[in-house]
């Protein structure tokens, strides 16, 4: 099976920054301001972000539950699986940068074969180990990207036909950017910087292999006080994945 994904789906540098829309406080800082056309036009590219996630996974085929337990022998999450995940981050909270910062993360997760079990209710909760590698554009704020890897846990609940997840996973890592900290106000003091993440969702299988997750990706981002300056990122939004298992 050939996938093909349209250029704008990795298209980073046609997002603008919105340079203009820095504006000065009375403090002397430089602090972004969403402007209305600018938030519409991300609403946008994610909606059509959505349109294309659901197409794919739709278009992978569906199963019937008699037929899909058949042929899982019973347990859907049995082996590995690659899942690629993306979504979009607004700044959140108050204790970290002031600056409103926007982040399109994109990422590649390898999850493991479940190593625990256990029969809850109806259903079956397993614990996966999950392993990420993330590229984060930033296309609001004074730097332009944030690679990283982490590793995490992850809890999934699975209906008795095994038609339908609600899974959670928490996990850190670390990672570099291209830190503007000493330029400008508010933004992040060094290139190494550390992550962790929490990401509750639901999965909704959509074939023998394949299924499809949307979920609420919180993640935070400092260098943990490495450097002097260190505001720090607080950032959530929603997060779509298509998982393919094998």
């Amino acid at each position: 099976m050939s996938l093909c994904v349209h250029p704008w789906f990795f298209n980073v540098s046609g997002l603008e920054k919105e340079d203009a829309a820095m504006t000065k406080n009375l403090f002397g800082d430089t602090r972004p301001r969403p402007t209305v056309d600018f938030m519409l036009k991300q609403r946008r590219r994610f909606l059509r972000l959505l349109g294309i996630m659901v197409a794919l996974a739709g278009g992978i085929g569906g199963v019937s539950d008699a037929e899909g337990n058949e042929k899982s022998g019973g347990i859907l999450p049995g082996n590995w699986e690659v899942n690629f995940e993306s979504g979009i981050l607004w700044r959140a909270g108050h204790n970290g940068t002031p600056l409103n910062y926007v982040i399109q993360p994109q990422i590649l997760t390898l999850k493991s074969p479940p190593v625990a079990s256990r029969a809850i209710g109806s259903g079956t909760l397993t614990l996966r180990s999950r392993f990420s590698l993330l590229i984060e554009p930033i296309i609001r704020g004074p730097e332009n990207h944030f690679i990283a890897v982490t590793a995490s846990g992850m809890l999934e609940w699975w209906n008795a036909p095994q038609t339908f997840a609600l899974f959670f996973s928490g996990g850190g890592g670390l990672g570099g950017m291209d830190s503007k900290g000493y330029e400008v106000k508010g933004a992040q003091g060094q290139d190494l910087n550390f992550t962790w993440f929490l990401y509750p969702g639901v999965r909704v299988r959509t074939s023998r292999h394949t299924n499809a997750s949307l979920g609420i990706y919180y993640q935070h981002v400092s260098n943990r006080g490495l450097d002097k300056i260190n505001p720090g990122i607080d950032a959530v939004g929603p997060m779509l994945s298509v998982g393919w298992r094998f």
